[in-house]
C-alpha cells in the first residue's frame, strides 16, 4: 500500500456507523443512480435496531486513538449541557423494557452497584446498565496489541489497586467475591525487573528549554527509595523531594544547568532552610495550602528561572497537572522540593507514607484495574467470557455482543448517554423512573423501580432535574482534571538498555515522561 493511502487511511476498518455516515454525506453531495440510493437505504433499514456493540467485531480493547472520553462518547452530553431537552419524550422511543433496577454508568462504580443489588435481589433480578462509552470501564480502561501472533497487554486508565489493607469491610469482600487476592501482589509484579538490569530514570533536557538536548540517567549505585514505585519516572536521589547531598550535587552536576541554579536545585532537594521562617506551623500550613508551588517557586524561594522550568511538569503525571495548578501544600506532599527545612514533616508526609504504605504491596494487573471491571461484568453475565479466577481473567477474550441480550437478567448497553432521570407520578406516590437514553442518534426509554446514577457528577443536575436545588449546584461544581496517556508498543526495547534508563521526567516536552510498561 502506498503511503498516501495509508495517511488516509485505506489501511483501517471502517465501522457501520461511518460507513453509513460516509454515504450519507455522499449521497446529499451528488446525484446518485437510483439502485444504489435504494441499495443504500435497504443496507441502513437492515441494520436499523441493531447497535454497534452486538456488530461482528466489535472489540473496543484494541481501538486506536482517544480512548478515554472519546470522540461519540460526550457530544450528547454537551449538547444537554448547552440546553437541549429529552424531558417531554415526545420524540423519544418507548422500548417497552422494564427493570428492577437501572444504573447510568458502567465503571467499576457502576457495575459494582450492580453487582451488590444483585447479591441483595437475587439472581433474578432485572438490571440495565447503560454507559455513553464503546467500552465498560470508566477510568479502568485496556489496551490490547496483537503483534506477530502474540497479544499484549497494558493498561488503559486506572492503574492498580492501592493499599487494599486499608478497604472498607464492603469493597474488601467485593474484591474476595471476586476471588482477588491482594496478598500476591508481589508476586504478580515485577517490581523489581528494571532496577535488577541496571535501569534508572533520568531527565531529558530539550534544547528549546535548556539550550541542549541532554539525557541525564540516574546513577546507577543509587538504589530507589524505600515506598517509591519501581515504575517512577524521576531519577532516584530525586524521586521524593529530598535526597543525599552528595549523590543529588553529582546528579546535577551532569545537568548542563547553570552554577546559580545547581546550587538552588540542591537546597531545595537537601538543605534545611526554612522559606517560611517566622510563621507557625498552622500559619505554614494555611499559607500553603492558598498559593500555587509555582508561586512558592517564584514568591518564596525566588527560584531562578532554570529551577522552575526544570521543576514545571514534576509529579505531573500523579497530580494530573503542572506546578501552577498544584497548592504548594499538595505539591510538597507528592514529593516535590522544599519541605526539608520547614517543621512540617508530619503534615507534608504523603499518607501512604504515614500509614507505612509499601507500593509493593499495591495489586498491580497487567490492565490495571480494567481486570476488576471484568471481573465484575463476567460474573453479572456470566457468558460474556470463559474463565472462573483473577488469574485467567487477564487473557480472556470477552464477546461484546453477550452484553446485552434480551434473554439475559443483567444487560450492559454501551454508546448510550443517558439524558434524563425522572419519577412516572409525583415523587412522593412514584413507583418507578422513567430513563431515557440517546443510542446512535436515537432518544429511547426504559422504565425501572429503581435508579442509580454512578457517573460523571457534573452531568447529573442535567439528567436529574428533579433533585434538589442545592445538591445541583454542588455537583455542578465538580472539576475533571485530564491526565492523558499513550501507550507504544515497539519492537525492540534495547535503545532504553543501552542508554540505562526505564524511564524519563521530560520538562518541556509535550509529554512530561515517556517510560517502560
Amino acid at each position: 500500500m502506498k503511503r498516501k493511502d495509508r495517511e488516509l487511511g485505506m489501511d483501517r476498518d471502517i465501522t457501520r456507523r461511518d460507513f453509513l455516515s460516509g454515504v450519507n454525506i455522499a449521497v446529499t453531495g451528488s446525484l446518485l443512480a437510483t439502485p444504489l440510493t435504494q441499495a443504500l437505504a435497504a443496507l441502513e433499514e437492515s441494520a436499523r435496531g441493531v447497535s454497534e456493540q452486538m456488530m461482528p467485531g466489535y472489540y473496543p480493547p484494541t481501538r486506536e486513538g482517544l480512548r478515554g472520553s472519546h470522540p461519540g462518547s460526550f457530544e450528547v452530553a454537551h449538547s444537554l449541557r448547552d440546553g437541549e431537552q429529552w424531558s417531554g419524550l415526545d420524540d423519544s422511543a418507548d422500548t417497552g423494557e422494564e427493570y428492577d433496577l437501572v444504573v447510568v454508568g458502567g465503571g467499576i462504580s457502576g457495575l459494582a452497584a450492580a453487582y451488590f443489588y444483585q447479591k441483595e435481589a437475587g439472581p433474578g433480578a432485572k438490571i440495565l446498565i447503560v454507559d455513553n462509552h464503546d467500552d465498560f470501564g470508566g477510568h479502568a480502561k485496556r489496551n490490547e496489541f496483537h503483534y506477530n501472533g502474540r497479544m499484549l497487554v497494558d493498561l488503559g486508565g486506572a492503574e492498580y489497586i492501592e493499599a487494599p489493607w486499608g478497604y472498607p469491610d464492603n469493597a474488601a469482600a467485593l474484591l474476595k467475591d471476586l476471588g482477588v487476592d491482594v496478598n500476591l501482589a508481589k508476586e504478580v509484579f515485577d517490581h523489581d525487573l528494571y532496577h535488577s538490569l541496571g535501569l534508572r530514570g533520568g531527565v531529558f533536557f530539550d534544547e528549546k528549554t535548556f539550550g541542549e538536548d541532554r539525557l541525564v540517567a540516574g546513577g546507577a549505585d543509587i538504589e530507589p527509595y524505600d515506598h517509591e514505585p519501581a515504575y517512577v519516572t524521576l531519577p532516584a536521589e530525586l524521586a521524593n523531594g529530598i535526597g543525599d547531598k552528595e549523590a543529588v550535587s553529582a546528579f546535577l552536576d551532569n545537568t548542563g544547568l547553570s552554577e546559580e541554579a545547581r546550587a538552588e536545585l540542591l537546597e531545595l532537594f537537601c538543605g534545611g532552610r526554612d522559606y517560611l521562617a517566622g510563621k507557625s506551623r498552622k500559619e505554614k500550613t494555611a499559607f500553603l495550602n492558598s498559593i500555587s508551588y509555582l508561586e512558592f517557586l517564584t514568591d518564596v524561594v525566588e527560584a531562578a528561572p532554570e529551577v522552575i522550568n526544570l521543576l514545571s511538569m514534576w509529579r505531573a503525571s500523579y497530580m494530573g497537572n503542572g506546578i501552577d495548578l498544584s497548592p504548594a501544600f499538595d505539591a510538597l506532599r507528592y514529593g516535590l522540593p522544599g519541605a526539608a527545612g520547614l517543621g512540617l514533616e508530619g503534615d507534608v508526609r504523603r499518607p501512604h507514607e504515614s500509614a507505612g504504605h509499601d507500593y509493593r504491596e499495591d495489586l498491580h494487573f497487567p490492565d490495571g484495574n480494567a481486570s476488576v471491571a471484568r471481573l465484575l461484568v463476567r460474573r453479572l453475565i456470566p457468558g460474556v467470557a470463559p474463565g472462573n479466577s483473577m488469574h485467567d481473567i487477564v487473557a480472556a477474550k470477552f464477546d461484546y455482543s453477550r452484553l446485552d441480550e434480551a434473554e439475559s437478567p443483567v444487560r450492559l448497553r454501551l454508546n448510550a448517554t443517558a439524558v434524563n432521570v425522572a419519577h412516572i407520578g409525583s415523587m412522593a406516590g412514584a413507583k418507578q423512573v422513567e430513563v431515557t437514553y440517546v443510542q446512535d442518534g436515537n432518544a429511547q426509554k426504559v422504565k425501572a423501580s429503581n435508579c442509580i446514577l454512578a457517573c460523571y457528577h457534573s452531568v447529573i443536575p442535567h439528567l436529574c432535574p428533579e433533585l434538589p436545588k442545592a445538591q445541583k449546584e454542588a455537583l455542578g461544581r465538580t472539576i475533571r482534571m485530564p491526565l492523558v496517556s499513550i501507550n507504544v508498543l515497539v519492537s525492540n526495547w534495547t535503545a532504553f538498555e543501552k542508554l540505562r534508563i526505564f524511564s524519563a521526567y521530560c520538562p518541556g516536552s509535550y509529554f512530561s515522561d515517556v517510560r517502560l510498561a
